[in-house]
């Protein structure tokens, strides 16, 4: 397959920077289709949550029956925060991660704004995301 980047301007150095400076264009495009490794920071729980994003990720709460989440939250405390079994979506383009509401009963926020079933958000690096009654944040940048 075929994978071209639009390179918007702010992708670029501009003025006297951009003079001075050789950009390594295939890096940046090499940089776009990498795995982002995503690290996810939960209030009033000392474990974290790190994972590599590719694509697309379910977050969730494992049980024995029905669809299954590509990530247990169950560690985090899922089930008494009200986490659905298959409650979110993670999905990344190029450097950017967005969030799905994949129809919780209790919830996505991105901040305070509560996410309608299917609505896709994007995610900044350190936003705050809720999910049911589980606070965390997300952080992608400069993670190893």
């Amino acid at each position: 397959m075929d994978e071209t980047k639009n390179l918007s301007p702010r992708d670029l150095p501009s003025g006297e920077e951009a003079i001075n400076k050789e950009i390594d264009l295939d890096r940046l495009l090499r940089e776009e289709r990498e795995p982002r490794t995503v690290l996810m920071v939960f209030a009033n729980n000392p474990r974290t949550l790190q994972f590599t994003l590719e694509e697309s990720l379910t977050l969730g709460r494992r049980s024995e029956a029905g669809d299954q989440p590509d990530i247990d939250l169950a560690p985090f405390g899922a089930y008494p925060a009200g986490i659905s079994r298959v409650h979110v979506r993670l999905l990344r383009q190029g450097s950017q991660v967005y969030v799905e509401d994949l129809g919780s009963r209790n919830g996505t926020f991105v901040e305070d704004l509560r996410l309608s079933p299917g609505e896709i958000l994007p995610v900044m690096d350190g936003q705050a995301v809720r999910l049911g009654g589980l606070q965390g944040w997300i952080f992608y940048k400069n993670i190893k």
